[in-house]
């Protein structure tokens, strides 16, 4: 990561609990600044600071519209967005399908206070962040 550049940040899940251990997280990295959050994928859509945004993490499930399709679509407008994904449920993550949306990293949820800082390291430096264990080919 670029030392002396600092990265804007936005945040999109439902679990607004998860959003503040994140942003504590998050706190910790002085070139990283927290711009914005949703707590759904259409209010990410429609967040007046998004495009302002370095990166993007996003939560997988989310109810009204998933994290992959979010993706898809901020990926679309705006690819210099970097898309982080972040869930509960790796087993049912796909890599595939994250890539193909625009996503660079993801992080389980399980693990994100040991490995979101590494994945953001890696992911502002336009390179993958994914697990190994990630599967490769989803079943549809």
């Amino acid at each position: 990561m670029e030392e002396n550049k600092n990265f804007s940040v936005i945040i999109a899940d439902d679990n607004q609990d998860f959003i503040i251990g994140l942003k504590i997280l998050l706190s910790k990295f002085k070139h990283l600044q927290i711009i914005g959050e949703a707590n759904c994928g259409i209010d990410l859509l429609k967040h007046p600071k998004l495009f302002l945004a370095d990166i993007a993490i996003i939560d997988i499930n989310m109810p009204d519209l998933n994290g992959i399709d979010v993706g898809k679509q901020i990926n679309f407008i705006n690819p210099r967005i970097k898309l982080v994904a972040v869930s509960l449920y790796e087993e049912e993550v796909y890599l595939q399908d994250l890539i193909t949306s625009g996503f660079r990293g993801f992080v389980s949820k399980v693990h994100v206070a040991n490995k979101i800082g590494d994945v953001l390291n890696i992911v502002s430096d336009s390179q993958y962040a994914f697990p190994h264990q990630i599967k490769l080919m989803s079943d549809k």
